[in-house]
């Protein structure tokens, strides 16, 4: 396989997502190794968005414009979309003469050769993919670059799960201490209700400002 030792990279990629504890870090990561180690020309990760089960956007890119990706991923025929959908890896030694992707106007339009893409899989489920191609080669990716995609795909998906449930931790934990602060600062006021818990901040920031503060309702 071109590239960096695929075993040093899955290494690499375990002790940094020791360290890590931002999403965005993290996927810039997830998205660096895979680049080098394939040596690909251009990549991304798609993430599914909250609260939509069908859509998916691209959440860091390398070499690559946000229009390539909407092209790249427009057309149910695309690469992308079959293992979306499917969840199965998909790779192809030379994409224009792939008899499944035959007439695919993204791959036609892009002149994409080769490419390799995995899915990110949380508890079964397809929360996004890792795709990376080459326009100068064919043959760029081999069954071995997908078997290391294959496994850096899983760390990365529980990596994101980790980081992503660390930072809602945190947001719980931040919104708690503001909660406890302000019964603190208003014991009297029994009130818990979001509602008068925006008051009360507001209360707390303009207290020192000498601004008066209105409450109706």
């Amino acid at each position: 396989m071109p590239g960096k030792n695929p075993y040093d990279a899955l290494l690499d990629i375990s002790e940094a997502f020791n360290h890590i504890t931002e999403t965005s870090v993290l996927l810039d990561r997830v998205m660096d190794i895979a680049m080098k180690t394939l040596k690909a020309e251009r990549g991304f990760i798609l993430l599914k968005t909250s609260g939509n089960t069908q859509d998916f956007k691209a959440v860091t890119a390398r070499n690559i414009s946000q229009e390539t990706i909407s092209d790249i991923t427009a057309l149910s025929s695309s690469v992308v979309n079959e293992v979306l959908n499917s969840g199965i890896p998909v790779l192809t030694f030379d994409a224009l003469s792939d008899d499944r992707f035959a007439g695919a106007k993204s791959i036609i339009l892009q002149q994409i050769r080769s490419i390799a893409c995995t899915p990110l899989l949380q508890h079964q489920e397809v929360i996004g993919a890792i795709y990376v191609d080459s326009r100068t080669n064919a043959d760029q990716f081999t069954d071995e670059s997908l078997q290391f995609l294959q496994a850096f795909s899983r760390q990365a998906a529980l990596a994101i799960e980790n980081v992503q449930r660390m930072e809602r931790l945190q947001t719980e934990n931040q919104q708690l201490k503001k909660q406890i602060s302000l019964s603190d600062f208003f014991p009297e006021i029994i009130g818990k209700s979001p509602q008068i818990q925006e008051i009360l901040d507001t209360i707390t920031k303009v207290a020192d400002s000498g601004a008066s503060v209105l409450i109706e309702g």
